[in-house]
Protein backbone atom coordinates (compact mmCIF):
# COMPACT_ATOMS: atom_id res chain seq x y z
CA UNK A 1 0.00 0.00 0.00
CA UNK A 2 1.75 3.20 -1.17
CA UNK A 3 2.39 6.14 1.13
CA UNK A 4 1.10 9.29 -0.52
CA UNK A 5 2.29 12.89 -0.09
CA UNK A 6 -0.89 14.14 1.59
CA UNK A 7 -0.80 11.40 4.24
CA UNK A 8 2.94 12.02 4.83
CA UNK A 9 2.45 15.76 5.25
CA UNK A 10 -0.40 15.27 7.72
CA UNK A 11 1.76 12.84 9.63
CA UNK A 12 4.76 15.16 9.67
CA UNK A 13 2.76 18.07 11.02
CA UNK A 14 1.28 15.98 13.84
CA UNK A 15 4.69 14.64 14.93
CA UNK A 16 6.87 17.73 14.47
CA UNK A 17 4.43 19.87 16.47
CA UNK A 18 5.37 17.71 19.48
CA UNK A 19 9.05 17.04 18.66
CA UNK A 20 12.10 19.27 18.59
CA UNK A 21 13.85 17.38 15.77
CA UNK A 22 13.60 17.60 12.01
CA UNK A 23 11.86 14.67 10.36
CA UNK A 24 11.90 13.40 6.79
CA UNK A 25 9.41 10.95 5.34
CA UNK A 26 10.33 9.04 2.19
CA UNK A 27 8.10 6.87 0.02
CA UNK A 28 8.84 3.37 -1.26
CA UNK A 29 11.10 4.84 -3.95
CA UNK A 30 13.26 6.80 -1.49
CA UNK A 31 11.77 10.13 -2.57
CA UNK A 32 11.36 12.72 0.19
CA UNK A 33 7.63 13.49 0.24
CA UNK A 34 7.50 15.40 3.54
CA UNK A 35 10.23 17.21 5.47
CA UNK A 36 10.81 19.91 8.04
CA UNK A 37 13.23 21.28 5.44
CA UNK A 38 10.86 21.88 2.52
CA UNK A 39 13.78 22.46 0.10
CA UNK A 40 14.49 18.71 0.23
CA UNK A 41 10.99 17.60 -0.82
CA UNK A 42 11.04 15.79 -4.15
CA UNK A 43 14.67 14.65 -3.90
CA UNK A 44 15.83 11.05 -3.60
CA UNK A 45 17.29 10.29 -0.17
CA UNK A 46 20.37 8.05 -0.48
CA UNK A 47 20.04 6.74 3.08
CA UNK A 48 16.40 5.81 2.51
CA UNK A 49 17.40 3.77 -0.52
CA UNK A 50 19.74 1.72 1.67
CA UNK A 51 17.04 1.19 4.27
CA UNK A 52 14.56 0.08 1.60
CA UNK A 53 17.14 -2.33 0.22
CA UNK A 54 18.21 -3.81 3.56
CA UNK A 55 14.83 -3.59 5.27
CA UNK A 56 16.31 -2.52 8.61
CA UNK A 57 17.21 0.56 10.70
CA UNK A 58 20.33 2.48 9.71
CA UNK A 59 22.31 5.18 11.51
CA UNK A 60 24.36 7.97 9.92
CA UNK A 61 27.07 9.80 11.83
CA UNK A 62 28.56 11.77 8.95
CA UNK A 63 27.34 13.45 5.84
CA UNK A 64 27.17 11.15 2.87
CA UNK A 65 27.55 13.17 -0.29
CA UNK A 66 26.68 11.78 -3.68
CA UNK A 67 24.92 12.88 -6.82
CA UNK A 68 21.52 12.00 -5.44
CA UNK A 69 20.94 13.73 -2.10
CA UNK A 70 23.11 14.03 0.99
CA UNK A 71 22.01 12.17 4.10
CA UNK A 72 22.50 14.24 7.25
CA UNK A 73 23.44 12.62 10.58
CA UNK A 74 20.47 10.82 12.06
CA UNK A 75 18.47 7.61 12.03
CA UNK A 76 16.43 6.16 9.16
CA UNK A 77 13.82 3.52 9.97
CA UNK A 78 11.60 1.50 7.63
CA UNK A 79 7.86 2.00 8.02
CA UNK A 80 5.80 -1.18 7.92
CA UNK A 81 2.08 -1.65 7.35
CA UNK A 82 0.83 -5.26 7.21
CA UNK A 83 4.44 -6.51 7.07
CA UNK A 84 5.09 -4.45 3.96
CA UNK A 85 7.62 -1.59 3.75
CA UNK A 86 5.69 1.45 2.59
CA UNK A 87 8.38 4.07 3.20
CA UNK A 88 11.13 5.35 5.44
CA UNK A 89 11.10 7.74 8.38
CA UNK A 90 14.21 9.73 9.15
CA UNK A 91 14.99 11.72 12.33
CA UNK A 92 17.84 14.21 11.94
CA UNK A 93 20.36 14.49 14.80
CA UNK A 94 23.07 12.59 16.63
CA UNK A 95 22.05 8.91 16.32
CA UNK A 96 23.04 8.28 19.93
CA UNK A 97 20.56 10.96 21.02
CA UNK A 98 17.71 10.37 18.61
CA UNK A 99 17.79 6.56 18.43
CA UNK A 100 15.21 5.93 21.15
CA UNK A 101 13.14 8.89 20.04
CA UNK A 102 13.14 7.53 16.48
CA UNK A 103 11.80 4.17 17.68
CA UNK A 104 8.88 5.88 19.44
CA UNK A 105 8.28 8.13 16.45
CA UNK A 106 8.28 5.07 14.15
CA UNK A 107 5.59 3.37 16.24
CA UNK A 108 3.53 6.54 16.37
CA UNK A 109 4.00 7.10 12.64
CA UNK A 110 2.86 3.60 11.72
CA UNK A 111 -0.25 3.94 13.87
CA UNK A 112 -1.09 7.33 12.34
CA UNK A 113 -0.36 6.13 8.80
CA UNK A 114 -2.56 3.09 9.26
CA UNK A 115 -5.33 5.34 10.56
CA UNK A 116 -4.94 7.71 7.61
CA UNK A 117 -4.90 4.84 5.12
CA UNK A 118 -8.02 3.37 6.74
CA UNK A 119 -9.66 6.77 6.44
CA UNK A 120 -8.62 7.00 2.78
CA UNK A 121 -10.06 3.51 2.12
CA UNK A 122 -13.25 4.49 3.92
CA UNK A 123 -13.60 7.66 1.84
CA UNK A 124 -12.87 5.72 -1.35
CA UNK A 125 -15.48 3.11 -0.45
CA UNK A 126 -18.05 5.78 0.41
CA UNK A 127 -17.34 7.60 -2.85
CA UNK A 128 -17.88 4.37 -4.76
CA UNK A 129 -21.18 3.74 -2.95
CA UNK A 130 -22.35 7.28 -3.72
CA UNK A 131 -21.40 6.91 -7.39
CA UNK A 132 -23.51 3.79 -7.78
CA UNK A 133 -26.38 5.22 -5.76
CA UNK A 134 -26.34 8.25 -8.08
CA UNK A 135 -26.52 5.88 -11.03
CA UNK A 136 -29.51 4.06 -9.52
CA UNK A 137 -31.47 7.24 -8.73
CA UNK A 138 -30.67 8.90 -12.05
CA UNK A 139 -33.67 9.53 -14.32
CA UNK A 140 -31.66 7.86 -17.09
CA UNK A 141 -30.56 4.93 -14.94
CA UNK A 142 -31.29 2.47 -17.76
CA UNK A 143 -27.96 3.54 -19.28
CA UNK A 144 -26.12 2.37 -16.15
CA UNK A 145 -27.97 -0.89 -15.49
CA UNK A 146 -25.09 -3.20 -16.57
CA UNK A 147 -22.62 -1.39 -14.27
CA UNK A 148 -25.14 -1.27 -11.42
CA UNK A 149 -25.87 -5.00 -11.68
CA UNK A 150 -22.16 -5.85 -11.61
CA UNK A 151 -21.64 -3.64 -8.53
CA UNK A 152 -24.66 -5.12 -6.74
CA UNK A 153 -23.51 -8.67 -7.44
CA UNK A 154 -19.92 -7.88 -6.41
CA UNK A 155 -21.16 -6.52 -3.08
CA UNK A 156 -23.53 -9.46 -2.50
CA UNK A 157 -26.74 -7.50 -3.02
CA UNK A 158 -29.63 -9.62 -4.28
CA UNK A 159 -31.27 -8.56 -7.51
CA UNK A 160 -34.08 -11.08 -7.95
CA UNK A 161 -37.02 -11.47 -5.56
CA UNK A 162 -36.17 -8.26 -3.72
CA UNK A 163 -38.10 -4.99 -3.62
CA UNK A 164 -36.68 -1.69 -2.41
CA UNK A 165 -37.88 1.69 -1.16
CA UNK A 166 -35.82 4.86 -1.26
CA UNK A 167 -35.99 6.91 1.94
CA UNK A 168 -34.38 10.30 2.53
CA UNK A 169 -33.55 11.19 6.13
CA UNK A 170 -33.00 14.87 6.88
CA UNK A 171 -31.52 15.89 10.24
CA UNK A 172 -31.83 19.31 11.84
CA UNK A 173 -28.69 21.44 11.90
CA UNK A 174 -26.37 20.58 14.77
CA UNK A 175 -23.57 23.07 15.43
CA UNK A 176 -22.28 21.38 18.58
CA UNK A 177 -20.81 18.17 17.14
CA UNK A 178 -18.03 17.52 14.61
CA UNK A 179 -19.72 16.89 11.26
CA UNK A 180 -17.67 13.85 10.20
CA UNK A 181 -17.94 12.15 13.58
CA UNK A 182 -21.64 12.94 13.74
CA UNK A 183 -22.26 11.40 10.31
CA UNK A 184 -20.35 8.26 11.29
CA UNK A 185 -22.37 8.08 14.51
CA UNK A 186 -25.68 8.45 12.67
CA UNK A 187 -24.77 5.79 10.11
CA UNK A 188 -23.72 3.42 12.90
CA UNK A 189 -27.15 3.89 14.49
CA UNK A 190 -28.96 3.39 11.18
CA UNK A 191 -26.98 0.19 10.69
CA UNK A 192 -28.23 -1.27 13.97
CA UNK A 193 -28.50 -5.00 13.21
CA UNK A 194 -31.97 -5.21 14.76
CA UNK A 195 -33.51 -3.21 11.88
CA UNK A 196 -30.81 -2.90 9.21
CA UNK A 197 -30.07 -5.94 7.06
CA UNK A 198 -27.22 -6.79 4.70
CA UNK A 199 -29.32 -5.85 1.66
CA UNK A 200 -29.93 -2.26 2.82
CA UNK A 201 -27.79 0.53 1.37
CA UNK A 202 -27.06 3.70 3.36
CA UNK A 203 -24.99 6.75 2.50
CA UNK A 204 -24.51 10.37 3.52
CA UNK A 205 -25.61 12.73 0.75
CA UNK A 206 -24.54 16.08 2.21
CA UNK A 207 -26.48 18.93 3.83
CA UNK A 208 -27.48 16.77 6.86
CA UNK A 209 -29.21 14.37 4.48
CA UNK A 210 -28.86 10.57 4.29
CA UNK A 211 -30.21 8.23 1.66
CA UNK A 212 -31.43 4.79 2.68
CA UNK A 213 -32.38 2.18 0.09
CA UNK A 214 -34.34 -0.24 2.26
CA UNK A 215 -34.81 -3.77 1.00
CA UNK A 216 -37.71 -6.18 1.47
CA UNK A 217 -38.06 -9.84 0.61
CA UNK A 218 -41.20 -11.69 -0.52
CA UNK A 219 -42.25 -12.47 3.06
CA UNK A 220 -42.44 -8.76 3.82
CA UNK A 221 -44.76 -7.95 0.93
CA UNK A 222 -47.42 -5.36 1.90
CA UNK A 223 -45.72 -4.88 5.29
CA UNK A 224 -43.17 -2.33 4.06
CA UNK A 225 -44.85 0.66 5.67
CA UNK A 226 -45.13 -0.89 9.12
CA UNK A 227 -41.51 -2.09 8.89
CA UNK A 228 -40.32 1.41 8.02
CA UNK A 229 -42.40 3.01 10.78
CA UNK A 230 -40.83 0.64 13.28
CA UNK A 231 -37.38 1.25 11.80
CA UNK A 232 -37.59 5.03 12.17
CA UNK A 233 -39.18 4.83 15.62
CA UNK A 234 -36.29 2.66 16.80
CA UNK A 235 -33.82 5.04 15.16
CA UNK A 236 -35.36 8.00 16.97
CA UNK A 237 -35.24 6.16 20.31
CA UNK A 238 -31.61 5.13 19.78
CA UNK A 239 -30.39 8.73 19.91
CA UNK A 240 -29.58 10.34 23.23
CA UNK A 241 -31.96 13.29 23.62
CA UNK A 242 -29.04 15.46 24.74
CA UNK A 243 -27.55 15.28 21.22
CA UNK A 244 -30.57 17.02 19.69
CA UNK A 245 -30.64 14.69 16.66
CA UNK A 246 -34.11 15.36 15.28
CA UNK A 247 -34.97 14.18 11.80
CA UNK A 248 -37.69 13.86 9.20
CA UNK A 249 -37.87 10.88 6.84
CA UNK A 250 -39.60 10.68 3.48
CA UNK A 251 -40.24 7.38 1.70
CA UNK A 252 -41.04 6.75 -1.96
CA UNK A 253 -43.05 3.89 -3.41
CA UNK A 254 -41.94 0.26 -3.53
CA UNK A 255 -39.66 -0.43 -6.51
CA UNK A 256 -39.80 -3.98 -7.82
CA UNK A 257 -36.69 -3.64 -9.98
CA UNK A 258 -33.59 -1.45 -10.37
CA UNK A 259 -35.22 0.71 -13.05
CA UNK A 260 -37.95 1.86 -10.62
CA UNK A 261 -35.52 3.03 -7.91
CA UNK A 262 -35.14 6.42 -9.63
CA UNK A 263 -38.92 6.98 -9.39
CA UNK A 264 -38.94 6.01 -5.71
CA UNK A 265 -36.14 8.53 -5.16
CA UNK A 266 -37.98 11.34 -6.99
CA UNK A 267 -41.03 10.70 -4.82
CA UNK A 268 -38.98 10.75 -1.61
CA UNK A 269 -37.25 13.94 -2.76
CA UNK A 270 -40.61 15.57 -3.44
CA UNK A 271 -41.81 14.73 0.08
CA UNK A 272 -38.58 16.02 1.60
CA UNK A 273 -39.19 19.45 0.06
CA UNK A 274 -42.95 19.48 0.64
CA UNK A 275 -44.20 21.96 3.20
CA UNK A 276 -46.02 19.21 5.13
CA UNK A 277 -42.81 18.99 7.15
CA UNK A 278 -44.00 21.92 9.20
CA UNK A 279 -46.20 19.60 11.24
CA UNK A 280 -45.16 17.27 14.04
CA UNK A 281 -44.94 14.04 12.05
CA UNK A 282 -41.54 12.47 11.44
CA UNK A 283 -42.11 9.88 8.71
CA UNK A 284 -43.89 10.55 5.40
CA UNK A 285 -45.02 8.10 2.71
CA UNK A 286 -45.73 9.05 -0.88
CA UNK A 287 -49.04 7.14 -0.97
CA UNK A 288 -50.44 9.72 1.47
CA UNK A 289 -49.60 12.53 -0.96
CA UNK A 290 -50.54 11.09 -4.35
CA UNK A 291 -52.56 14.10 -5.45
CA UNK A 292 -49.94 16.56 -4.21
CA UNK A 293 -47.19 14.68 -6.04
CA UNK A 294 -49.17 14.25 -9.26
CA UNK A 295 -50.09 17.92 -9.49
CA UNK A 296 -46.61 19.12 -8.56
CA UNK A 297 -44.73 17.01 -11.14
CA UNK A 298 -47.13 17.71 -14.01
CA UNK A 299 -47.94 20.83 -15.96
CA UNK A 300 -50.21 23.06 -13.85
CA UNK A 301 -51.08 25.59 -16.53
CA UNK A 302 -54.42 23.93 -17.38
CA UNK A 303 -55.44 23.80 -13.73
CA UNK A 304 -54.56 27.46 -13.25
CA UNK A 305 -56.57 28.30 -16.34
CA UNK A 306 -59.64 26.43 -15.08
CA UNK A 307 -59.36 27.97 -11.60
CA UNK A 308 -58.26 31.43 -12.75
CA UNK A 309 -61.21 33.35 -11.31
CA UNK A 310 -61.12 31.45 -8.02
CA UNK A 311 -57.37 32.06 -7.61
CA UNK A 312 -57.86 35.75 -8.39
CA UNK A 313 -60.45 36.11 -5.61
CA UNK A 314 -58.19 34.25 -3.16
CA UNK A 315 -55.23 36.44 -4.11
CA UNK A 316 -57.16 39.49 -2.97
CA UNK A 317 -58.08 37.87 0.35
CA UNK A 318 -55.13 36.71 2.47
CA UNK A 319 -57.45 35.12 5.04
CA UNK A 320 -58.86 32.83 2.38
CA UNK A 321 -55.38 31.76 1.32
CA UNK A 322 -54.04 30.80 4.76
CA UNK A 323 -57.33 29.15 5.71
CA UNK A 324 -57.48 27.01 2.55
CA UNK A 325 -53.86 25.88 2.89
CA UNK A 326 -54.18 25.08 6.59
CA UNK A 327 -57.60 23.41 6.39
CA UNK A 328 -56.36 21.23 3.54
CA UNK A 329 -53.20 20.38 5.44
CA UNK A 330 -55.14 19.32 8.56
CA UNK A 331 -57.77 17.31 6.68
CA UNK A 332 -60.61 19.82 7.16
CA UNK A 333 -60.16 19.96 10.93
CA UNK A 334 -61.50 23.29 12.17
CA UNK A 335 -59.98 22.74 15.63
CA UNK A 336 -56.46 22.06 14.33
CA UNK A 337 -56.68 24.92 11.82
CA UNK A 338 -57.77 27.45 14.44
CA UNK A 339 -54.96 26.28 16.73
CA UNK A 340 -52.36 26.51 13.95
CA UNK A 341 -53.49 29.99 12.89
CA UNK A 342 -53.97 31.13 16.50
CA UNK A 343 -57.53 32.30 15.92
CA UNK A 344 -60.85 31.37 17.52
CA UNK A 345 -62.72 28.35 16.18
CA UNK A 346 -65.66 30.57 15.20
CA UNK A 347 -63.34 32.63 13.01
CA UNK A 348 -62.52 29.56 10.91
CA UNK A 349 -66.20 28.60 10.77
CA UNK A 350 -66.99 32.12 9.50
CA UNK A 351 -64.20 32.01 6.90
CA UNK A 352 -65.33 28.61 5.59
CA UNK A 353 -68.88 29.97 5.24
CA UNK A 354 -67.52 32.92 3.24
CA UNK A 355 -65.49 30.53 1.05
CA UNK A 356 -68.65 28.53 0.42
CA UNK A 357 -70.65 31.64 -0.47
CA UNK A 358 -68.03 33.40 -2.60
CA UNK A 359 -66.11 30.48 -4.16
CA UNK A 360 -69.04 28.07 -4.22
CA UNK A 361 -66.93 25.40 -2.45
CA UNK A 362 -68.12 23.18 0.40
CA UNK A 363 -65.14 20.83 1.05
CA UNK A 364 -66.42 19.72 4.47
CA UNK A 365 -69.63 18.19 3.10
CA UNK A 366 -68.85 17.57 -0.58
CA UNK A 367 -66.15 15.12 -1.72
CA UNK A 368 -65.72 16.68 -5.18
CA UNK A 369 -65.33 20.12 -3.63
CA UNK A 370 -62.80 18.66 -1.18
CA UNK A 371 -60.63 17.46 -4.07
CA UNK A 372 -60.94 20.84 -5.79
CA UNK A 373 -60.18 22.56 -2.49
CA UNK A 374 -57.02 20.47 -2.10
CA UNK A 375 -55.92 21.21 -5.68
CA UNK A 376 -56.32 24.93 -4.99
CA UNK A 377 -54.24 24.51 -1.84
CA UNK A 378 -51.44 22.83 -3.79
CA UNK A 379 -51.44 25.59 -6.41
CA UNK A 380 -51.27 28.24 -3.68
CA UNK A 381 -48.37 26.44 -1.96
CA UNK A 382 -46.43 26.05 -5.20
CA UNK A 383 -47.02 29.69 -6.01
CA UNK A 384 -45.60 30.63 -2.60
CA UNK A 385 -42.46 28.61 -3.35
CA UNK A 386 -41.92 30.42 -6.63
CA UNK A 387 -42.31 33.84 -5.05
Amino acid sequence: MPLNTITAQKLLKKIMDKLGYNINIMNEYGEIIASGDESRIGKIHSGALEVLKEGKDMEYFDFIDNNIESAKPGVNIPLFINNEIIGVLGVTGNPKEVGKIAAIVKLTAEILIEKELDTDKKILKQTSINNYINMMISKNNEHYIPSILIWLEKNNYQIENMSRIVCLIKFDNNDYLDKNRLNDYIISKIKDPADFNSQDIISYFGDNEFILIKSFDKKQYSSERSILNKFFLNLKNSFDSKLGLNFKASCGAVSKNINEISSSYEQAKFLLNWNQYSNSREVFFIEDYILDFYISVNDQSSLKMILRNVLKIIKNNSNFKETIITMSKYNMSIAKTSSKLSVHRNTIVYRMKKIKDILNLDPINNNIDRIKFHIISILLINNNKKT
